[in-house]
């Protein structure tokens, strides 16, 4: 394991229904490869309940880990729908393939570009947690072994958005906050910024 990682469980027992129920998938051999992504993972890392959260979001190498997924809980029909659903948990499958050799070869659109590289940089550069959940009672359940995108992976992609792709649009945001004046913060800055930042986490 990369890491150990305790969760204290809130009291309706949210975090112990969302860690069982990726738990139980990731540790289906014809389920990978697969990275958890979304809000549990940026708990898990921050080995904190920073925020509510009520699915799990996966992302998987191709289609298949998605197929064999609906095919283990009997609901192998569901094709036009991404998510499982596990004791009620809603789970996420969006499948990413390998990026193109050419950068021209990726969707045009911003949005659609940042899902395409985010996502498939958290699949490869995710690693394995344990990870323990603890109640209000102290009850301690047994550690379980989850695959995890990496900080940087869940952080990069929203700095490109708001510091590469959208620097005029940040810097318009700071300066309206600012009271309105326009020198406090220029675009260029913002994005020389964000690529420093998207560099040294990639490093990381």
């Amino acid at each position: 394991m990369s890491g150990d990682v305790t969760l204290i469980d809130t009291g309706d027992g949210a975090i112990t229904r969302l860690v069982h129920a990726a738990s139980t998938l990731f540790a289906r051999p014809g389920f990978g490869p697969a990275a958890l992504v979304g809000g549990l993972a940026v708990t898990m890392r921050l080995a904190s309940v920073h925020r509510a959260t009520n699915d799990v979001d996966a992302v998987t190498d191709g289609e298949g880990p998605r197929a064999f997924a609906l095919e283990y809980l009997g609901d192998a029909d569901a094709h036009d729908d991404n998510r499982v659903e596990i004791d009620g948990v809603k789970i996420d499958v969006m499948p990413t393939e390998p990026l193109p050799e050419h950068a021209e070869e990726l969707p045009d659109g911003d949005l659609d570009r940042l899902f395409v590289l985010g996502h498939r940089w958290a699949l490869e550069s995710a690693d394995q947690l344990s990870v323990q959940v603890v109640t209000s009672m102290r009850d301690a359940a047994e550690p379980v072994a989850i695959r995890v995108a990496t900080s940087p992976a869940l952080v990069a992609s929203q700095v490109e958005r708001w510091f590469i792709d959208e620097p005029l649009r940040t810097a318009r945001l700071i300066n309206l906050g600012a009271g309105g004046t326009p020198s406090i913060v220029d675009p260029d800055g913002i994005s020389a910024i964000g690529e420093l930042f998207v560099s040294i986490l990639r490093a990381a």
